[in-house]
């Protein structure tokens, strides 16, 4: 048995989340049909979310031991499956034809159809867990609309900000308790403390939030928090009072970028290794004696040549470079490019055609909603039109985003700029004692 909730509740048991939906009546509605509950798995999650890919149900769906134990997958209801259009619906009853298995619902209806009853359910029953969706999204779209016009601000304010004003018309002020604190975890991570530190001074100092419900403080949680730039006062064109100053946000930025972290996921990344190019052309990597299984000594870059196996390759002659000061010369250099940044586009194909269809389809349903019949004849003619219409070539063109690539770096996350490094890459070498980077294609003419 599968269970959802798009939002956790905080003050409820695990037990008590998903109580609708495991009560009685359901379990009875199953085993009438015929079958025996082997597990209930409950999931916090998105309805736009595929089955497979959830937490605690992936592994009912992927795992050969598990999946061997289990012959349908039974819902309450088919919005707690998914809401999902039919693209999303197809690819479930793909997996469910592929691996044999059945989805059943409290409604009695199940997929595979056993006849024309669940066929033609099981489709008002996908289209009914959609609109709903779709009528959600409107409105919120529409709600969006009027906070904008009333120059108000959207969304949760982030820690160190309060809400005040009208429902529509809302504002972030600077929290007097939360707000100090939050500049003061800016300054810690500019000041070249780590984010796990700061993690845990904000949980002695914050663990509850001002409604009084607990307040979890982990490292992810604080370099997002760094790198937002809410707080230098602007959010998708509300403007409100900056908690710390531009060159605060940019000082701490520039030393979190320099940090590998970790985050209870995969290994942290070290800055900028193996995207940046020794003088001879071969990438540095990031390098740090070990001794007992622990570090020693500072960090340094140093080459590849010679060291990634290539039959015959000689070590490269040039020096090791300072691990810090390098990072520092790279992030200088990017900063003063002022050329603009440039992102290729595909155009044509059938991506254009078929995003002007749902676009299309989207006004009709609205139309039929509201019952203006003209509208939709207006608009199935233009369905039609835009139907038939021919492929356009496919091509991919350069085109300029309008930022320059120092703009860029200085709001790009750790990945982001290693990705600049990549369509860029930088040399850094060691010239009268100062450590010089410069592009590649520099360097060779």
């Amino acid at each position: 048995m599968a269970t959802r909730k798009s939002r956790k509740d905080s003050s409820a048991t695990e037990d008590e989340q998903y109580a609708r939906q495991t009560h009685g009546r359901s379990i009875e509605r199953a085993e009438a049909e015929g079958h025996k509950v082997v597990k209930t798995v409950g999931d916090t999650v998105s309805s736009q979310s595929l089955p497979w890919e959830r937490r605690n149900l992936k592994k009912w769906m992927t795992d050969p031991v598990l999946l061997a134990t289990w012959d349908a997958l039974f819902v309450t209801e088919t919005d707690r499956l998914a809401r999902m259009d039919d693209r999303g619906f197809h690819y479930i009853e793909h997996w469910l034809y592929e691996h044999n298995k059945s989805l059943v619902t409290a409604e009695g209806v199940m997929f595979p159809p056993r006849d024309d009853s669940d066929r033609y359910q099981w489709l008002g029953l996908k289209r009914r867990a959609r609109t709903y969706w779709e009528d959600v999204r409107d409105k919120h779209a529409s709600t969006r609309t009027i906070i904008r016009a009333n120059g108000g601000a959207i969304g949760l304010a982030p820690f160190g900000y309060t809400i005040t004003g009208d429902k529509y018309a809302r504002r972030f002020v600077i929290d007097s308790i939360e707000g100090p604190l939050a500049r003061e975890a800016f300054r810690r991570i500019a000041d070249g403390r780590t984010a796990t530190s700061v993690a845990e001074w904000l949980s002695e100092v914050a663990p509850t939030a001002r409604n009084g419900k607990p307040r979890t403080w982990r490292v992810k949680r604080v370099i997002d928090m760094i790198a937002r730039r809410t707080y230098l006062g602007e959010r998708d064109g509300f403007e409100y009072e900056a908690l710390v100053s531009v060159e605060l946000f940019n000082s701490a930025n520039a030393a979190q970028a320099t940090r590998s972290c970790s985050t209870g996921g995969r290994r942290g990344v070290h800055a900028y290794s193996g995207v940046i190019l020794c003088e001879c052309g071969a990438p540095l990597y990031h390098h740090r004696s070990t001794r007992d299984g622990k570090a020693v000594g500072a960090a340094y870059y140093r080459c590849a040549r010679g060291r990634r196996g290539i039959s015959g390759e000689a070590k490269c002659s040039a020096v090791a470079l300072a691990y810090e000061r390098a990072n520092l010369a790279v992030d200088a250099y990017l900063l003063e490019d002022k050329s603009d940044e440039r992102v290729m586009t595909t155009t044509g194909g059938n991506h254009g055609k078929l995003a002007e269809l749902a676009r299309i389809d989207s006004e009709m349903r609205s139309a039929m909603a509201r019952k203006d019949m003209a509208s939709v004849a207006s608009l199935a003619a233009k369905y039609a039109e835009a139907n038939s219409a021919k492929t356009e070539p496919i091509l991919t063109v350069s085109r300029k985003t309008g930022r320059t690539r120092a703009e860029c770096w200085l709001t790009g996350s750790l990945g982001e700029r290693r990705s600049i490094l990549g369509d860029v890459p930088v040399t850094v070498t060691e010239e009268a004692g100062a450590l010089i980077a410069r592009y590649a294609a520099d360097a060779e003419e």
